[in-house]
């Protein structure tokens, strides 16, 4: 069984169908790079995984359960996070007030334990806030977890995004072009923990990115969407020689 599966996902708004057909797989563990140019769908895609849109034809399930009909807290609830590709911080939170409330998503506490703030109760904030400090640890923002999330750089608050996503302790992450706006250096960086956390918490990764030094770097399986509509998918080697991509997308053979 598939961890991930769409099938025959088709969504139209209106007259315009921006997904036609869209067929994929992901075994679980897997990471799976988007690309395309802009307006071919990719972020139509994520919003169709998390239940912003439901598909005008077609089906997705996870783990075997169809995902059609659930709202995206449910989707969430089953564990796909995601990330924006216009950042979407709690501007009047803290950083650690933005992963404290992505924490709550799997905090079960009883009425009762609430209001007597209970043993047992504590000790479920203590397990909160030890998740929370290793996160923020791991992306090197624990020095500026009082500080409102508004005044963090914009590489910092790329970073903040997935800490956030994390801590709803997902099983399908979807990065929505983490590495826009990051220098050479920020992006080298986050190839580096992307690969991490892919480790660490054993997650299956969906990539969207524009920068094809980090999506080659980071993902053995890639799909190219042009209007909507899957034209290749293979590996990078695949993808970077494809005439099709060539011409709807890269312009170039792309070096490895």
């Amino acid at each position: 069984m598939a961890f991930f599966e769409t099938k025959n996902c088709s969504i139209t708004f209106g007259g315009l169908k921006a997904l036609t057909d869209i067929n994929l797989t992901l075994n679980a563990g897997e990471i799976l790079g988007v690309i395309g140019p802009n307006g071919a769908g990719k972020t139509t895609f994520f919003n169709l995984i998390t239940g912003v849109y439901e598909p005008s034809d077609g089906d997705l399930f996870l783990e075997g359960k169809k995902l059609n009909q659930l709202s995206a807290t449910e989707r969430s609830q089953m564990g796909i996070a995601r990330t924006f590709q216009n950042i979407r911080l709690f501007a009047g939170l803290t950083v650690a007030e933005q992963v404290q409330v992505a924490s709550l998503q799997g905090f079960k506490a009883g009425f009762y334990e609430s209001i007597l703030q209970t043993k047992k109760y504590g000790l479920k904030v203590d397990e909160v806030n030890k998740n929370m400090a290793e996160l923020l640890g791991l992306f090197d923002l624990n020095h500026l977890a009082n500080t409102p999330a508004i005044d963090l750089s914009y590489g910092d608050q790329r970073r903040l995004e997935i800490v956030r996503a994390l801590a709803t302790n997902p099983k399908l992450l979807l990065l929505d072009e983490p590495a826009a706006g990051m220098n050479a250096t920020e992006k080298k960086t986050l190839v580096s923990l992307i690969q991490k956390i892919h480790q660490e918490f054993k997650l299956t990764l969906i990539l969207i990115e524009h920068d094809m030094s980090v999506v080659m770097s980071l993902c053995p399986r890639i799909v190219v969407l042009d209007y909507g509509v899957a034209i290749a998918e293979g590996s990078p080697a695949e993808i970077r020689s494809n005439p099709k991509v060539i011409e709807a997308y890269l312009g170039e053979v792309i070096d490895a």
